[in-house]
C-alpha cells in the first residue's frame, strides 16, 4: 500500500510515526479522563496483575488474559510467585512501561496468537527488544497458541509457569501451545 508518492513518502511516514508516538499520552489521558466521568478505567498502555514480587511473569493480550488471570489466582494461592502483564496498546508499544513491569522478575514468557513465519510472535520481538534497550538481559520464552481460534487452556498456562518457574522453558524457540502432531505426522 503506497501512501504518498517517492517525493513526499518518507516524510508522510514520519508524521505517521510521530503522530503514533505521541499517541502515548493521548491514550493514558482519555483513560483516566473515562475513568473520571464513569468511574472505571480500562488500564491505558498496559495492566500488571499480581506482578509485585513475582519470580515469572506471562505476557500477553486480548482473550487469553482472562484465563492466564484465574491461573495467576490459583497459583498465587498455592504460594507460587506469578503475575500477568496484559499488553492493551502494542502501537505504540509501550516499552517503558513493559520494562518497568518486568525488571524484576526471573522469567518471562510471551504467550500470543500471531507469529512470524519462520522467526518468533510479534509480541515477543517487541517485548525482548524494550528489555535489550532497557540493558536487561533475563530468560523470555515464546509461546504461540490459539491459531485460527483454537483453545488455550487453563493447563497449558500451568505448563507454561511450571517450566519458567523451574527453568526448563526453552529460551529462543517458538514452542507452539496445544499443537496436534498426529495431524501432520511430524
Amino acid at each position: 500500500c503506497i501512501t504518498a508518492g517517492p517525493p513526499f513518502n518518507m516524510e508522510f511516514r514520519h508524521q505517521q510515526h510521530v503522530a503514533t508516538v505521541n499517541a502515548a499520552e493521548k491514550i493514558e489521558e482519555v483513560d483516566a479522563e473515562f475513568g473520571d466521568l464513569f468511574g472505571r478505567e480500562y488500564g491505558g498502555l498496559v495492566e500488571a496483575y499480581r506482578c509485585d514480587n513475582a519470580e515469572a511473569i506471562i505476557v500477553t493480550l486480548g482473550s487469553v488474559s482472562g484465563t492466564t488471570r484465574c491461573v495467576v489466582d490459583e497459583l498465587r494461592g498455592k504460594g507460587m510467585k506469578v503475575g500477568l502483564l496484559k499488553i492493551r496498546c502494542m502501537c505504540p508499544f509501550p516499552a517503558k512501561k513493559v520494562v518497568d513491569i518486568l525488571k524484576g522478575a526471573r522469567a518471562i514468557g510471551v504467550l500470543e496468537k500471531d507469529i512470524t513465519f519462520g522467526y518468533e510472535g510479534v509480541v515477543y520481538t517487541e517485548v525482548n527488544s524494550a528489555l535489550k534497550s532497557a540493558g536487561l538481559s533475563m530468560p523470555t520464552s515464546n509461546y504461540v497458541g490459539g491459531l485460527g481460534g483454537r483453545s488455550i487452556f487453563k493447563a497449558d498456562i500451568e505448563k507454561i509457569f511450571d517450566g519458567l518457574l523451574s527453568g526448563t522453558a526453552r529460551s529462543g524457540d517458538v514452542e507452539f501451545v496445544n499443537l496436534r502432531r498426529d495431524i501432520y505426522g511430524a
